[in-house]
């Protein structure tokens, strides 16, 4: 389960080493908590829909076959519960490659070309003021324990996508370039909470003061479990 909220770029800019320190600068961030680079560009939508598809033939599958296949299919589905593996999840491909040294010297040399993308999790200046703004403008009620301050950077084209105000898992866009504050939480009532967010002053100050160094941004708040 996830919470995200996402400012981001659809154009391509210019992700060289001055614009990657000035926006870790103003992060107060010298070294990642985690990092990894995508040599042969991120396609997590087109994995996401594959994924699907392989669900949607495998239950068409059980249904059309007979009585005996579908003892095959219940004993199958007893041992992946044993097991731990589930049967209705399908391996997405994965060209990450995980960067042992996260300091910002060293992931400087990791810029992303053409097709890659650079994922980060950094500590961030930001956090613990944002926490504590969003507890005291969005009502315990309305927010639960859902407190959107992990921060994670993606530089190079990737996919975001999630669910919004429904069960469907919707598109929202190719980024080149997202700044993501997570939640493993989601809150209480999503409605709601969807209205307050993108109203909130700290939230508005952020992406203004990121617009400074990167350009205009869009923003999207969605949700995956």
């Amino acid at each position: 389960m996830e919470t995200t909220i996402a400012f981001y770029i659809e154009k391509q800019i210019d992700l060289d080493s001055k614009l990657f320190l000035q926006l870790l600068d103003y992060f107060n961030c010298n070294k990642a908590y985690y990092a990894s680079i995508d040599r042969h560009g991120s396609n997590e939508w087109k994995a996401y829909q594959d994924e699907q598809q392989e669900l949607e033939n495998h239950e068409q599958s059980v249904k059309k076959h007979s009585m005996r296949f579908k003892a095959k299919s219940f004993f199958y589905n007893l041992k992946c519960r044993i097991t731990g593996k589930s049967p209705y999840v399908f391996p997405i491909e994965d060209n990450s490659v995980s960067i042992e040294d996260c300091t910002i010297e060293n992931l400087v040399n990791y810029l992303p070309k053409d097709q890659e993308c650079l994922w980060m999790n950094i500590p961030a200046l930001q956090s613990d003021m944002l926490a504590n703004k969003l507890k005291e403008e969005v009502p315990e009620s309305v927010r639960g324990d859902c407190i959107p301050c992990d921060f994670y950077i993606n530089l190079g084209w990737h996919d975001l996508f999630g669910n919004i105000n429904s069960d469907k898992v919707e598109y929202i866009s190719r980024a080149h370039c997202s700044i993501q504050l997570c939640s493993n939480e989601y809150p209480d009532d999503i409605e709601e909470y969807n209205k307050r967010l993108f109203t909130i002053p700290v939230l508005k100050m952020f992406q203004s003061e990121l617009e400074e160094i990167l350009g205009p941004l869009k923003k999207s708040i969605f949700y995956s479990w």
